[in-house]
């Protein structure tokens, strides 16, 4: 175990609660323990905001508890001996003073009133405070569908025992975790979930398959019989004002800045909207012959700066038929297995100023200018 100066520096360093961080570092071989325990590490897939922390980056907000999908079912006494086994795993191998005596189990209901188990374990870490053991969480559901195939995860554990602690477990891709908070969002109103979407999407974007989380999400939402019609209901006021109130509360001791809620509710509601936006799956359905069309780098080039135009009210100059145009952009649309582009064509070509439809595939060139404008009708991108 790691000595409570090492702790406390930690801590001091990263302006957090000493008792935050000592959770996180006995989570780290909690997950030891599942990781070589026979029933825990074949059953049970790791996943969550915790999971984040853990097993995808190490500069990520601290957790509190482990949640679990079990992919095969476990019953109570199995359970229970597989967290008695782990207490005594752990505390051997990492010093943590795990009293199994106080080990609490329950069966109990989640948010769908589908069975789950509920589990507490309480430890005495690198402060020595035998007086107030903290406690980690265990949260097991069996009514989860699993969607994109899992994978084996170091887990990140950032103390001076690293090496005495290395191991690996099942877990959720990142897809899969973002999906999960998705669906989640549609059913309650967390400001971890909201935050966890946010700052995964802002920060990793690049590195995540947006197509398998929409995917993810719109099978997990069916598996639960949880209706999506639009994105407005992930986005809307409603979510705002059932999150603000506990946003402070539920985050503050979690992150050395806790980011203003007002600050990222806009950036929070682009992201999801973009997440949602048009994608390869969308347009295979809608358009002939889409293999030429997603192999064509041009093509798709100038349709994703029509988008950022659009997005942004600023003016394209199109080159369309060999003809100059200035055009504020509008909406795709879709007619006879052909996709056309919708602005406002302000000047270039033979037409008078209006609404002009442009067959995509025939867009020469696209080009972003300086020029905002006031959209004459909303813009749909």
């Amino acid at each position: 175990m790691i000595t409570k100066q090492e702790l406390m520096r930690a801590a001091g360093e990263k302006q957090i609660d000493p008792t935050v961080l000592e959770r996180d570092y006995a989570l780290g071989w909690v997950l030891w323990g599942v990781s070589n325990d026979a029933v825990l590490s074949k059953r049970l897939v790791f996943k969550g905001g915790t999971s984040l922390k853990k097993c995808w980056f190490e500069d990520y907000r601290f957790s509190e508890d482990l949640d679990f999908t079990a992919k095969e079912r476990i019953n109570e006494a199995e359970l229970k001996d597989s967290l008695d086994a782990l207490a005594d795993r752990v505390s051997e191998a990492s010093g943590l003073l795990i009293d199994k005596g106080k080990t609490i189990i329950k069966e109990t209901r989640d948010f769908e009133k589908q069975e789950s188990y509920k589990a507490t374990i309480y430890f005495v870490g690198p402060r020595g405070d035998n007086r107030s053991p903290l406690r980690v969480k265990f949260d097991i559901s069996h009514y989860e569908r699993i969607v994109l195939p899992t994978v084996k995860a170091k887990i990140i554990h950032p103390y001076s025992d690293a090496k005495d602690c290395e191991c690996e477990v099942t877990t959720y891709c990142i897809e899969e975790i973002i999906a999960e908070k998705l669906r989640a969002l549609l059913q309650r109103s967390r400001a971890r979930d909201y935050y966890d979407i946010w700052y995964v999407l802002k920060n990793k974007g690049d590195a995540i398959r947006r197509a398998h989380v929409v995917d993810a999400f719109k099978k997990k939402a069916e598996y639960k019989n949880v209706p999506f019609e639009d994105v407005d209901a992930l986005i809307g006021d409603d979510k705002y004002d059932a999150i603000k109130p506990s946003w402070e509360t539920q985050l503050s001791h979690q992150l050395i800045y806790t980011p203003k809620f007002e600050l990222i509710r806009n950036e929070f509601n682009e992201l999801v909207k973009a997440l949602f936006g048009p994608s390869v799956p969308d347009l295979e359905k809608k358009i002939l012959h889409p293999e030429r069309y997603l192999a064509n780098p041009k093509l798709l080039s100038n349709r994703e700066k029509i988008i950022r135009a659009g997005k942004s009210a600023t003016l394209i100059k199109l080159v369309y038929d060999n003809a100059v145009r200035l055009v504020e952009p509008y909406s795709f649309r879709y007619r006879n297995g052909k996709e056309h582009f919708y602005g406002y064509n302000i000047s270039g070509g033979s037409s008078p100023p209006g609404i002009r439809s442009f067959e995509v595939v025939r867009i020469q060139s696209v080009e972003l200018t300086d020029n905002r404008y006031v959209p004459r009708y909303p813009p749909e991108f």
